[in-house]
């Protein structure tokens, strides 16, 4: 049943244009291991924290190449005949 949910999720995240979360897998993760595993708060530091962190950085900087490619692309266009 689990498995039809997420199926069905990402599905309706294709056709409806919305972004995947590629931290979707942590709740996951929490409710098939609950009863072997004991989660303490390090849980919210790694990896729940710990890969936020690194989306936002690595966003960060593909914003800021992204902007400096623009800007170096437009300096150096030759003009068209």
């Amino acid at each position: 049943m689990i498995a039809f949910a997420v199926g069905l999720a990402i599905v309706l995240m294709q056709l409806l244009g919305c972004m995947h979360p590629p931290a979707g897998a942590n709740p996951l993760l929490i409710l098939l291991s609950t009863s072997s595993v004991h989660y303490d708060w390090d849980f919210l530091i790694f990896p729940v924290l710990t890969g936020a962190v690194i989306l936002v950085v690595i966003a960060q900087l593909m914003h800021v190449l992204q902007q400096r490619f623009e800007k170096y692309g437009e300096k150096n266009a030759s003009p068209s005949l």
